[in-house]
């Protein structure tokens, strides 16, 4: 059974055990067991589990400053980080946070710094007490953030808490309404915590897979471009970063909550369990439906390059293949830099027997199959 196939069958199981299964590498795993391994095994596991070839396509097309980025990529020997938001998966890298969860959480610890009582108090009975402790905070010393009584945690708390009243001055006089200006301030809050978590790295992605049809139409601008093969070194010490960098994604159907664990990082360094959370539950995170690309990511943090760098060294390149639809003048064009750099290259043919690609073992400079010279 391949990794669509596979993918089909979990949609089609009863939810109770769809929700428990998720895809890794085309392998079919505990979703619960993979959650618990935290970052460090499973980094772990992806290398010693990584497959010998990765491959990514290219769309070989022009900017309007006529830059030719994949031609550039096959040149150098590089690939192109950026933040994976940018994706053509809505939910990609989305840290599910609920709203209402959020606001829960932001009103009691506000409260908490300011030492009100919480008990089993309601949202409402909380906001109206942290009104009042503000409104006399600020009646007694003309300073809101002398309601702030509980001494801050770390230096970025104690911003956060000046934020905070900075935010609410500005809220109060344009809206003369505390609860309009609180609801405003934690929606701001939600949204800077929710682009924290998604622009926190910067990816590139591959695949195992030279031949899907799927990512050749969309990756590969309808079979006119490439694909390069790259041949993964894992007893190359200068490749360590790569590896340790390089991840499996994981394929399931459900989303984790995870906004309390999101929540009380925001005025804190991340630790290993928070990087976790940010991996396991959004970065390496997608649906049943891209299951087929059996994708693997390079995640870099996003001030890991210098300067606005997006582009990094990868591992060797073993192969390019040309697209089966690639215009004779660019293959050549293709053929002649693979020349230069010793680097040997396959056309890409449809199989005459079954709805496949497959490479091509003629010589590409004198075949016309794929390319005839009037294309």
């Amino acid at each position: 059974m391949n990794i669509e196939e596979l993918a089909w069958s979990l949609r089609q199981m009863a939810p109770e055990f769809a929700d428990s299964y998720c895809i890794i590498n085309g392998e079919l795993m505990k979703l619960d067991e993979v959650l618990r391994m935290g970052q460090e095994e499973y980094r772990t596991r992806s290398v010693r589990y990584m497959p010998s070839k990765l491959y990514k396509y290219f769309s070989n097309t022009y900017t309007e400053n006529d830059i030719n980025y994949s031609i550039q990529a096959l040149k150098d020997n590089t690939v192109h980080l950026e933040f994976p938001k940018n994706y053509d998966d809505v939910f990609d890298s989305e840290i599910s946070l609920e709203f209402n969860e959020y606001e829960d959480l932001f009103i009691r610890d506000y409260c908490d710094r300011c030492q009100i009582e919480i008990g089993d108090k309601s949202i409402p009975e909380l906001v109206y007490s942290f009104q009042l402790c503000l409104h006399d905070a600020y009646t007694k010393s003309g300073d809101l953030n002398n309601a702030f009584i509980k001494p801050s945690d770390s230096e970025n708390e104690e911003l956060s808490r000046k934020l905070f009243c900075l935010r609410l001055q500005k809220y109060l006089n344009e809206f003369n309404d505390f609860n309009l200006a609180l609801k405003k301030i934690i929606e701001e809050s939600y949204k800077e915590c929710s682009k924290d978590s998604r622009d926190m790295f910067m990816a590139s992605c591959f695949t195992t897979l030279p031949f899907s049809q799927l990512m050749w139409g969309k990756y590969a601008n309808e079979h006119k471009g490439f694909c390069i093969e790259y041949g993964i070194l894992r007893d190359d010490n200068q490749y360590s970063d790569l590896l340790y960098n390089l991840l499996p994604m994981i394929y399931c159907k459900t989303r984790s909550g995870v906004t309390r664990r999101i929540y009380k990082y925001q005025d804190h360094k991340p630790d290993d369990q928070y990087l976790w959370d940010l991996l396991s539950n959004g970065l390496l995170r997608k649906s049943f439906d891209w299951a087929f690309q059996n994708e693997w990511r390079l995640l870099l943090p996003k001030n890991w390059l210098p300067g606005n760098n997006q582009n990094i060294k990868f591992f060797p390149i073993t192969r390019v293949y040309l697209g089966n639809r690639m215009p004779y003048e660019e293959r050549m064009k293709i053929i002649e830099i693979c020349k230069q750099k010793g680097i040997p290259y396959s056309g890409v043919l449809r199989n005459a027997k079954y709805y496949e690609m497959e490479a091509c073992q003629y010589s590409c400079e004198d075949c016309s199959i794929c390319a005839p010279k009037d294309n």
